[in-house]
């Protein structure tokens, strides 16, 4: 005969063994989450892994509910099978019945036994069968679990809030460093043009006014002339200045360079511990030996464990090579992808190392060119000071007379004032211009870190709102869970109350035939008194000396007709009794049913109160947090408001000083317009004094060689002052 509790043990083993798998998930979980916490840097694999444990966990209390519901279930289908399996029929009892009911005395019933003995007996309460106490354990023990869970849930989301500010700190790093990769970049573009403004000024630097200003002041004294040569070498000076400049900028720009190939140095460093970790994690990761419980011949190895294989529980089933990958497998599968990942990146950054090393390589070769431009240049101006001192030999051998050269020098020193003067307006225009222009580029950087400063203000407006929607999109979802709860305990609680009308409808039914057993009786009883009056009347009468016998004959066939009917009026007394107790065995099962109805009732109203308070904590918690967000959105708000009205008030007075700084711009430009074409008329008259001494030269000389005196003087060379302008 098969055992009517083979399926439900058979459901518990099947539960019992979902728990055990469930609690071993929660321990490789809570060890993975340990490691995590013994790393002094967090990746973003880490986070990914941390928020799949968070799924599997939600899955595994869904799990829980789900087995704590079968449970239950369960347990509500095994009482009400067995209480008719325990009913047992009338004519089987063979002791009294008690049972306590709502009054406070306890109610004692007569019961007569198959031997006609009835007595007082009181009724113990029926006892609890094993599977209804293991099932009272297991439900305890999957609620304890159940509260495990949801407290390693809210860790894991502290956690994980942590991770994802830590994420956002790297995002911001990351930022940073692209900034200053740009701001390299602008700077290299700036040396760029520095270069080509360079090149256009050596390009422009003709010494042809500076050589003839040293042949009109011929006479004057050596110290002048020394005097003239150094504002001439001012230039050389200027692009020794700024060769220095280059310099710095090259070893600025260098060490830039080493401190990003450090970094990368570091993010290499931080790729191998994560390959180690991932190998670590695929060898076992543990000192004390590999788990043999997951051990399979083809698939890849399991996660480590935080205790041995041997404090590990039995494994629930045979290992299969074909099963379904476990979840470490997976687990180790996404950490490849992440290292892949993380290698392409690596990959990515150092061929932008590569380009900016073979930038700064282009920039060092270009250094060199302008070095090579800058020794031309001194090269020149060695020639052309040379030339100088040949010219003043040659002028000073030329010299006429005293009075002439008396003329010749006061026309000389006018012209050298006159050009001086004008030197001097062009470099007080020269350094207005470097002035302006520096105001320029303070303008144009402070406009740009306005618009840097913009940007991020933006990026972390949006960041913001980012983290205001997802919020409230985790809150509408708790809501929603609660409001999917509320009505699931509603729906459960939903046809509780038809029950309770169901059974007090039966309890009324109950009573009534109660009620009317107990009139029939008494009828009955009253019936069988009178009959028992007359029976002792007739017995009374036959003890008396007979007077009639025809009396007697009759007194005899009422006799016969009064025992049969008290006969059948005690077989009617003991079906009613019968009957009777039945009824009242079905009263107090009725009676037992409402109890436990409405103690059923009680306890799921008590959690319909306590998920309407957790609703409404939740709802009072979301408005909080909506409200809290929004001060803070709404004060971040007005501090942009103002820190972006500032920054338009600081573009307005930039911009009118731009355009300040053009006006003065143009008159300057004016300004040295004017001074040029005077300068240009001053030369050309200049230009026409030299021709006159030059003709006043050839005079002389032809009156020397009239004279005789200039005999050896034909053999001196011309002069070359002309074709030192036209070719210098």
């Amino acid at each position: 005969m098969p055992d009517p509790d083979e399926p439900l043990s058979r459901q518990i083993r099947e539960i019992h063994n979902d728990a055990r798998k469930s609690t071993r998930i929660i321990r490789d979980s809570r060890a993975r989450l340990l490691e995590i916490q013994k790393k002094t840097t967090i990746t973003e694999a880490d986070v990914k892994e941390l928020g799949e444990r968070n799924e599997l966990l939600l899955r595994e209390m869904e799990r829980f509910d789900r087995m704590t519901k079968s449970i239950q279930r369960l347990v509500g289908g095994e009482v009400t099978a067995r209480r008719p399996r325990d009913y047992m029929p009338a004519s089987t009892y063979e002791q009294a019945l008690y049972h306590e009911m709502k009054m406070s005395h306890p109610a004692v019933l007569l019961a007569g036994a198959r031997s006609g003995g009835g007595g007082l007996l009181v009724c113990e309460p029926p006892a609890r069968s094993k599977s209804e106490i293991d099932l009272t354990r297991k439900l305890s023990e999957s609620y304890d679990m159940q509260e495990k869970l949801a407290a390693d849930n809210a860790d894991l989301e502290v956690k994980r809030y942590i991770l994802y500010k830590e994420l956002m700190t790297k995002d911001q790093n990351l930022e940073t460093c692209r900034a200053q990769i740009k701001r390299l970049q602008g700077e290299l573009k700036l040396m760029n043009r520095e270069n080509c403004l360079l090149h256009e000024k050596l390009d422009k630097n003709n010494p042809k006014g500076d050589a003839t200003t040293l042949i009109q002041d011929s006479t004057c004294q050596l110290d002048s002339d020394l005097k003239e040569k150094s504002v001439d070498t001012t230039h050389a000076d200027e692009l020794f200045s700024k060769l220095e400049t280059y310099r710095s900028s090259t070893v600025q720009l260098e060490k830039q360079l080493g401190g990003l190939e450090s970094e990368v140095h570091h993010i290499r460093q931080e790729m191998e511990q994560v390959k180690g970790a991932a190998g670590s994690a695929c060898r076992g990761g543990n000192s004390s030996g590999p788990n043999t419980c997951f051990d399979q011949p083809g698939g890849p190895p399991v996660p480590p464990m935080t205790r041995a294989c041997g404090v590990c529980p039995p494994c629930p089933a045979p290992c299969n090579p074909s099963a379904p990958p476990t979840p470490a497998e997976r687990e180790v599968q996404k950490l490849t992808i992440q290292l892949r990942q993380t290698e392409e990146c690596f990959k990515t950054k150092v061929a932008e190392c590569a380009m900016l090393r073979s930038e700064l390589v282009k920039k060092k070769e270009e250094l060199e060119k302008e070095k090579c431009q800058h020794r031309e240049v001194q090269n020149k101006l060695r020639e052309l000071e040379m030339k100088f001192e040949g010219l003043a030999t040659h002028t000073n051998m030329l010299l006429g007379s005293k009075e002439q050269a008396f003329e010749q020098e006061v026309n000389v020193r006018s012209l050298k004032q006159c050009y001086r003067e004008a030197r001097e307006e062009i470099d007080e225009l020269r350094v207005l211009m470097k002035e302006q222009n520096d105001q320029l580029q303070d303008y144009r950087v402070k406009y740009l870190q306005a618009q840097q400063l913009v940007e991020e203000q933006r990026r972390q407006m949006d960041m913001m709102d980012m983290d205001n929607t997802r919020i409230s999109e985790q809150i509408n979802l708790e809501i929603q869970k609660v409001k999917l709860k509320f009505q699931e305990k509603l729906q459960e609680l939903s046809p509780i109350p038809d029950l309770l009308k169901a059974t007090q409808m039966r309890l009324k039914d109950a009573q009534q035939a109660q009620a009317i057993a107990e009139h029939n009786a008494e009828q009955l009883a009253r019936e069988l008194n009178c009959a028992r009056e007359k029976v002792h009347v007739l017995l009374h009468n036959s003890l008396k000396p007979s007077e009639k016998p025809q009396e007697k004959t009759a007194d005899d066939k009422q006799m016969a007709m009064l025992q049969q009917r008290i006969a059948q009026l005690t077989e009617t007394n003991m079906t009613l009794k019968t009957e009777i107790d039945r009824l009242k065995s079905n009263v107090i099962r009725m009676e037992e049913a409402v109890l436990a109805n409405e103690k059923r009732l009680q306890e799921k109203m008590h959690e319909c109160a306590q998920i309407g308070g957790e609703l409404d904590r939740a709802r009072d918690e979301a408005a909080r947090a909506l409200q809290r967000a929004n001060e803070r959105s709404e004060t971040i708000r007005k501090c942009m408001q103002t820190t972006i009205a500032e920054l338009e008030k600081q573009l307005a007075t930039s911009r009118a000083q731009v355009r300040t700084a053009e006006k003065d711009r143009e008159e300057l430009q004016v300004r040295m317009q004017c001074q040029i074409r005077r300068l240009n008329e001053n030369f050309e008259q200049a230009q026409l004094r030299i021709l006159g001494l030059q003709t006043q030269v050839q005079t002389l000389r032809r009156t020397v060689s009239s004279t005789g005196d200039g005999e050896g003087d034909n053999d001196l060379q011309e002069c070359a002052c002309k074709s030192f302008f036209d070719n210098p």
